[in-house]
């Protein structure tokens, strides 16, 4: 009875450095370390006309270095998402970029020129540009009906357009920024500071509406209700009493701002244990579930 509950109320849901550097003599320097920056630096900015902006691969940036990482973003809130490029790919875009590694590369470079696109018209419309020691060049762009190149090649600014392009529909995760995720981190962040204890006995189990279920109570904790939001499961009792209407307003929040897509498309279904399996103990100051109450689905 108690495991269809937990099903219908999941149902009803459905509404990111830096490191040490050593000095010539091979010690740590003992300066403050300016962050160095890469040698060069590709960016790619799109603007969609089907999609809305967080729907939009590049809308708000993807950068590929010459140290192998690339940035998503930054977002209107200054959202900023990393990563490392495998080497396969970095190698790719560094044969591309070669003939602008010249000390004067970036100068007395050919006017920009522009063709007409022949077949069709993308529904991007995209910008290309290399930025290395501070100068910035606009290597490839579209615009209406035609692209422009500079600085490289047709060909050459064809294939590199192919590859960022290809880069960034690998990582460019979308929707981003992702306001849903970011709400469901706001919640579990919430979490650590209502699951301290001393002993055993500050612990209970918690509802997914974040209530105390009784230890004398034999109930079924849900792990897994396929939400983006995770459940609590277990806490600090009288520290989750005290947060408990906060913690709801924060799981309202949650829900509108995600909707449907509040649901995992991820989920195998529902999972939980009996109370009854274990109580929860205190560990290393933090309420756990007891190592016998193993989730089932």
């Amino acid at each position: 009875m108690q495991r269809t509950i937990a099903m219908a109320l999941v149902l009803t849901l459905a509404v990111i450095g830096t490191g040490c550097t050593k000095s010539k003599g091979g010690m740590p320097s003992q300066q403050p370390e300016l962050r160095r920056q890469p040698a060069w630096t590709l960016t790619l900015n799109s603007a969609c006309a089907s999609y809305v902006d967080e729907y939009c691969v590049a809308r708000h940036g993807f950068k590929a270095t010459a140290d192998g990482t690339f940035e998503i973003g930054p977002g209107p809130q200054g959202q900023v998402k990393t990563g490392k490029l495998e080497a396969e790919e970095l190698a790719q875009l560094e044969t591309l970029v070669r003939d602008l590694s010249g000390a004067s590369a970036l100068t007395g470079r050919d006017a920009e020129s522009c063709v007409d696109f022949e077949e069709f018209v993308p529904d991007s419309q995209d910008r290309i540009t290399f930025t290395r020691n501070g100068t910035e060049l606009t290597l490839y762009r579209t615009e209406e009906a035609r692209t422009c190149y500079q600085g490289l090649s047709r060909e050459t600014n064809d294939q590199l357009h192919h590859a960022i392009r290809t880069l960034a529909d690998k990582y460019y995760a979308l929707p981003f920024p992702d306001t849903c995720a970011e709400a469901a981190d706001a919640i579990h962040n919430r979490y650590a500071p209502v699951q301290g204890c001393a002993t055993d006995n500050d612990c209970a189990y918690i509802t997914e509406s974040y209530e105390v279920i009784p230890s004398s109570a034999n109930q079924y904790v849900i792990t897994d209700n396929c939400s983006m939001i995770p459940p609590l499961v277990v806490g600090n009792a009288k520290l989750v009493e005290t947060a408990k209407a906060e913690l709801l307003e924060s799981l309202l929040a949650a829900q509108n701002v995600c909707g449907q897509r509040i649901i995992r498309n991820d989920c195998l279904g529902i999972a939980g244990f009996e109370s009854s399996l274990g109580a929860p103990v205190c560990q290393q100051g933090v309420c756990r579930v007891h190592p016998n109450a193993t989730p089932l689905r």
